[in-house]
């Protein structure tokens, strides 16, 4: 705990969720969840749960997202859902991009390149 001092907000540790930039194709789902994090506990102690947070999204002609943190890919674009502790002024975010279809990201190596195939479908490579 720290003790009775304010805390000042740029002296926060900042709180992560699992994912920070994901793409979706339209009508999947993600849950998102606020990862433990053991510097908030020492400041706020039991106070603090990942587990109370309010969710929002800028975009929600895009993404939505509900009270537990599930997101849903309406259309095609993108969206920013914020999480933000329902006690303590602490935020979280995440950049959701909706896609029609979204590619599984890979790497392959060959005897002088590299090409990466990303979630949006696109390919990049490197030749040595």
């Amino acid at each position: 705990m720290n003790e009775g001092y304010p805390v000042l907000w740029w002296q926060l540790p900042s709180v992560d969720l699992n994912k920070k930039q994901v793409y979706i194709q339209e009508g999947d789902t993600l849950k998102l969840n606020v990862l433990p994090n053991e510097k908030i506990k020492e400041i706020f102690g039991t106070d603090f749960k990942t587990t109370e947070f309010t969710w929002s999204s800028t975009n929600e002609e895009n993404v939505t997202v509900n009270e537990n943190g599930l997101v849903t890919g309406i259309k095609e674009g993108y969206g920013t859902i914020y999480g933000k502790h329902k006690v303590h002024e602490i935020y979280a975010m995440c950049i959701v991009n909706v896609a029609k279809e979204t590619a599984n990201p890979m790497v392959e190596t060959g005897n002088g390149y590299t090409a990466v195939l990303k979630a949006d479908g696109t390919v990049w490579t490197l030749r040595k």
